[in-house]
């Protein structure tokens, strides 16, 4: 039932595409999240297609967030800082270019972002509105050097 009342609230977009609408400068993010191994809304057959990064590696997971199309860069990308201090950098992209904006049951039009989880289910924000948070371009060379740390 879930899956059912998300794609139809999804859908709404387009039911009146030729309608002018004007969005809110700082909109509210709609949060879902995804692991590339299982599949999820941002993905096709192989979760790795519209990514910006060629091999999507486990590790990754938690750290990554696929975002709207206009959010991404091959040698600078967003990074989304939410209130609790975690970052995501956006090295993903939704699927869809319906997702880029999203009328929520709330009665707003919210930017959906799918947040990379080892455990989908166990995401704190999932389908939460998040206002919360901070957007900046960083370096994607940054992402690399955070993990050449670790391993």
């Amino acid at each position: 039932m879930t899956k059912l009342l998300l794609a139809a609230v999804m859908l709404l977009p387009i039911a009146d595409s030729g309608v002018l609408r004007e969005y809110p400068e700082d909109p509210a993010i709609w949060a879902t999240t995804y692991n590339w191994e299982g599949g999820g809304i941002s993905c096709d057959e192989d979760c790795g297609s519209s990514s910006i990064i060629l091999n999507l590696k486990n590790e990754y997971l938690g750290h990554v967030a696929a975002c709207p199309v206009g959010w991404l860069g091959h040698v600078t990308t967003t990074v989304i800082t939410l209130w609790d201090g975690s970052e995501w950098w956006c090295l993903d992209a939704m699927a869809e270019a319906y997702q880029t904006w999203v009328w929520h049951p709330t009665n707003q039009w919210t930017r959906m972002v799918d947040f990379s989880s080892p455990i989908p289910s166990e995401f704190p924000y999932n389908q939460w509105l998040i206002d919360g948070y901070t957007l900046r371009w960083k370096p994607v060379a940054e992402f690399y050097e955070m993990f050449a740390e670790v391993q």
